[in-house]
């Protein structure tokens, strides 16, 4: 039987976690897009009038993959004078804080307290062990964290952004964040989240 009750705003406040933890994960995916596409048909180049007459006529149906594996080297340039670019905006372990969100996020919303205990691993595996490598990465062992790039950036996500440690400031680096990201992706993950949210309310 359930240990402990689970209320509608315990459910909520699950979906905006794994709605965030999920976006960030798949962050890590190629590009998504549809897998049904409308592009120029392929054959003889037409002359310049027989083409414009036929207008929007010379396109055909294609199928594609899922994942746009071009779309990767087409990514826009880091143009952020921190050189941030992306989720290393948000924390300098953004794979781990994403799912530590979505073990957070499954802990509030299951109802067995020992299951709960277990989901927050995750959040404790980001602190503890992300704290452990900037630790090894400042003496110089396994790779390098250099006074100005620990101070644009932040163990704990998003606490550089809201002091405003990065070159754009507060709302500056939450509008280049936006940018940056693979919408289509992170619109993946909340719709995945919000798929988890309805089955839990029933």
């Amino acid at each position: 039987p359930p240990l402990r009750h689970v209320s509608v705003a315990a459910v909520g406040g699950s979906f905006v976690l794994q709605a965030v933890g999920l976006a960030g994960l798949f962050q890590a995916l190629p590009r998504a897009q549809l897998p049904l596409a409308s592009e120029p048909a392929h054959g003889e180049r037409a002359e310049p009038a027989a083409a414009s007459e036929a207008g929007a006529a010379a396109r055909q149906w294609v199928i594609r993959c899922p994942m746009d594996f071009k779309g990767e080297s087409a990514s826009p340039a880091v143009t952020s004078p921190d050189g941030l670019h992306g989720l290393h905006r948000v924390s300098r372990h953004p794979m781990l804080w994403s799912l530590a969100a979505v073990g957070l996020g499954g802990a509030l919303a299951v109802p067995s307290a020992p299951q709960a205990v277990w989901l927050l691993g995750p959040a404790a595996m980001a602190l503890l062990g992300g704290a452990h490598i900037d630790y090894r990465h400042r003496r110089g062992e396994g790779g390098t964290l250099s006074a100005e790039t620990e101070r644009v950036t932040s163990l704990l996500p998003f606490a550089a952004m809201a002091a405003g440690a990065q070159a754009e400031g507060a709302l500056g680096s939450l509008q280049a964040l936006a940018r940056e990201l693979k919408v289509e992706n992170a619109v993946l993950g909340v719709l995945l989240a919000a798929r988890w949210a309805v089955t839990r309310g029933r």
